[in-house]
């Protein structure tokens, strides 16, 4: 991940497709595609013709379909230009997307990529007290529609990049670590019954944080939860883990979760709920 420090309008999908691949069979599921498209059921068709930046060769408007290589919950999305110069349809990108979790978030920033077609959204959630931002998977059904302000109720997931688990979700602090800690607190150190200074120990497995700080790339996150319910899901003969991390609390102190979507792969033994996670994620997103 870059740390520039502005909005990369280049983006592209080569993460994201890391996401549901491991390197070995990367190639195999790019073969896979013309036979996905012959199934793929349409999901986003808006009719009119929707401004670009494909670049030469490419009008300045053009028409676009959005396809789904199934009905599952996961599943690949392919964005299509259609009639290109009236010669040919092309598949411009492809991404996983997740059916996620419904979260109304007000939105605060658009960033549109490069091409015209696809962006990241910014907005807030939990009445505006946290910040989060995601890839709209199905931009082109909205472009132009979306006002700053306004609050739309969005269908949310992410995709690990990197994720473990907390083999060891507790650190202590001992001696004079635990007298100065205390002393941060306004409270005087415990001891034992020889006159030493009992050690303090946190626990880190009921733990939520969801940072958001690239400028470049808005919808990454480094994030850590506990696996609040962990189930499986299939999709090109794979599965994966469908993982519900919690990424903030509301005013009334519930969290909010979305599913995170992580390759089997990151973990050593199977994962089961309450085990608490870390990592990378791409947030994901679309409005029904």
């Amino acid at each position: 991940m870059s740390d520039k420090a502005v909005f990369d309008l280049e983006q592209g999908h080569g993460n994201h497709f890391d996401c549901i691949t491991e390197e070995s069979d990367r190639d195999e599921l790019v073969k896979q595609l013309p036979e996905m498209l012959q199934r793929a059921k349409l999901t986003v068709s808006p009719g009119a013709l929707i401004p670009c930046s494909l670049g030469e060769g490419y009008p300045r408007q053009l028409q676009c379909a959005m396809l789904a290589d199934s009905g599952d919950a996961l599943h690949l999305n392919m964005l299509i230009g259609l009639n290109i110069n009236g010669e040919r349809n092309e598949l411009i990108s492809f991404y996983p997307e997740m059916d996620g979790a419904e979260i109304p978030v007000v939105l605060t920033a658009i960033h549109e990529w490069g091409n015209g077609l696809e962006a990241t959204l910014e907005g807030t959630i939990c009445n505006e007290e946290h910040h989060i931002a995601f890839f709209d998977t199905r931009y082109i059904a909205h472009k132009g529609k979306y006002k700053i302000g306004e609050s739309c109720t969005f269908r949310i997931a992410a995709f690990a990049g990197d994720c473990e688990r907390l083999e060891n979700p507790t650190f202590t602090m001992e001696g004079q670590q635990a007298i100065d800690f205390k002393a941060k607190l306004g409270e005087k150190p415990d001891y034992d019954e020889n006159g030493n200074v009992k050690p303090l120990v946190f626990d880190m497995s009921g733990m939520v944080a969801f940072l958001q700080h690239s400028v470049a790339y808005p919808h990454v996150a480094e994030f850590q939860s506990p696996a609040v319910a962990v189930s499986v899901e299939k999709a090109w003969n794979r599965e994966y883990y469908s993982i519900k991390i919690a990424v903030a609390h509301d005013e009334e102190d519930n969290e909010v979760c979305i599913p995170l979507i992580a390759k089997k792969s990151f973990f050593k033994r199977d994962l089961s709920s309450g085990s608490p996670i870390r990592g990378i994620a791409y947030v994901m997103g679309f409005l029904p």
